[in-house]
């Protein structure tokens, strides 16, 4: 019988081709991992951002309703204070505006804050 070569026998080419069909699984299940990571992300940071608003949504009606004495802030200065307590990366500008006039009560731009 005629010896055969290490690098042509057929156990090396078996093995290459587990280790090659390994690999391909494995990249298979990472990408479906990463997809799954990526949505599950992408609806936390959602949530998080509307349950952010909704906080500060609340927060300014409740003094946009709050009756005024004559040592209270007005409404425009109560605004400004919340909108100045909240700092967040995420959300670039939130502006209050008066529905009756299209005045803006609020913004939380420090730069724009005389509009």
């Amino acid at each position: 019988m005629k010896k055969v070569g290490f690098f042509r026998s057929i156990h090396l080419k078996f093995v290459l081709i587990y280790v090659l069909l390994i690999l391909v699984a494995m990249q298979i299940i990472g990408v479906y991992f990463v997809r799954k990571l990526e949505t599950t992300l992408i609806t936390n940071y959602q949530e998080s951002v509307k349950s952010r608003v909704d906080l500060l949504v609340y927060d300014i009606q409740e003094e946009l309703v709050k009756e005024r004495g004559k040592e209270d802030p007005t409404k425009e200065e109560a605004i400004r204070l919340i909108l100045k307590d909240y700092r967040a990366t995420d959300i670039s500008e939130i502006r209050v505006i008066d529905g009756s006039s299209f005045k803006i009560l609020g913004t939380s731009n420090s730069s724009n804050q005389d509009l």
